[in-house]
């Protein structure tokens, strides 16, 4: 009888020690890095290295700058051209308008005086709005008759008219609107004013144009024709000028020491307020302290209610100020690393 027991107790602290045994063991290996550094983020790795299933190992992929002619470092830290890009994911090409903006509906319109010039830019981006440094653009115009184009500069002609611009790119295309206003009155004023998103032309606006600096209106500006957007004044000021556009659904507008007579002013829309948009939720900050680690700033930008297209015109910096470049957006690149 007392034989029996004592075989079952020896069995079953048998098994505890084997149990016990296996589970350091695993628990041991688990944690091991070998010589590398154990981590839960890549701050806490050297520099060059990455934190990867909590231990640091050298960064395999590459760095902006890195990467050979024709080719960009991608979001997934490998080297790609703009081709395999669009090829992997849907991608559509971008003229930017008269004041460098990109249309958030349809295509853009550039508005040139004759004889005046402007550079041409173009972005190529995926449908998911990652734009894709390093495009190659050429540029066309349909007739050439009211402009031309050469080495990525358009030309507005003597002759005012119409044209259509085409952008190509990775077997991207994409138009954009041209018109050629001619030239300014001579002796006068003329102001042009279009919508700073679209490049438009709008209708409607009040100006007043101040040549002594008293705060009044001193030269009556006329719209050329209905809907026309172009003003005219047979008098041009003798010196430079103060001048503020004033139209329904757009922010006003002031430019100080104004000193050419043929002027474009960018107007910017408002945003209609019976046009809305929500959503509900919370925002995730669970990848962030993995990658980057407790006791950093944390900021979040969330919005619903504004086309993808003009995110792209977003400008950060109006909100923290200026920021310095990383190669690192999402956190998991090499410790210590910065872009060029």
């Amino acid at each position: 009888m007392h034989t029996k027991w004592f075989k079952l107790v020896l069995v079953l602290a048998g098994l505890s020690l084997a149990a016990c045994s296996g589970g350091e063991e695993e628990e041991q290996d688990a944690g091991s890095c070998g010589a590398a550094l154990e981590c839960s983020q890549s701050s806490q790795c050297n520099v060059g290295d990455v934190c990867s299933d909590g231990c640091c190992e050298a960064f395999s992929g590459c760095t902006p700058g890195s990467c050979g002619a024709g080719e960009f470092c991608d979001v997934d830290y490998q080297c790609k051209s703009v081709a395999t890009k669009c090829m992997a994911e849907s991608c559509e090409c971008h003229i930017l308008n008269t004041v460098g903006q990109m249309s958030p509906d349809g295509d853009p319109d550039i508005i040139l005086s004759a004889e005046s010039t402007m550079n041409l830019k173009a972005v190529l981006a995926t449908t998911k709005g990652d734009v894709l440094p390093g495009a190659d653009f050429t540029f066309s115009v349909a007739t050439g008759s009211a402009f031309s184009v050469a080495n990525n500069v358009l030309t507005a002609t003597a002759t005012a008219g119409e044209d259509t611009l085409t952008a190509s790119a990775a077997n991207q295309t994409c138009t954009a609107n041209l018109t050629n206003i001619g030239k300014a009155p001579t002796g006068g004023l003329r102001i042009t004013a279009i919508n700073e998103l679209s490049g438009a032309l709008v209708s409607g606006v009040t100006f007043v144009v101040d040549t002594n600096g008293d705060g009044s209106g001193d030269i009556t500006m006329s719209e050329t024709a209905a809907g026309s957007g172009i003003y005219e004044a047979n008098t041009a000021p003798s010196g430079s000028f103060d001048v503020s556009a004033f139209v329904t659904d757009y922010n006003y507008i002031s430019l100080v020491g104004v000193s050419s007579t043929d002027l474009i002013m960018p107007l910017s829309p408002r945003p209609n307020p019976e046009v809305t948009g929500g959503f509900s939720g919370e925002l995730d900050f669970g990848p962030y302290e993995k990658n980057v680690g407790d006791g950093d700033i944390e900021f979040g930008l969330v919005s619903g209610s504004f086309p993808l297209k003009a995110l792209l015109n977003f400008d950060f910096a109006l909100f923290i100020g200026d920021m310095a470049d990383t190669c690192d957006p999402d956190g998991d690149g090499p410790a210590g690393d910065s872009a060029d």
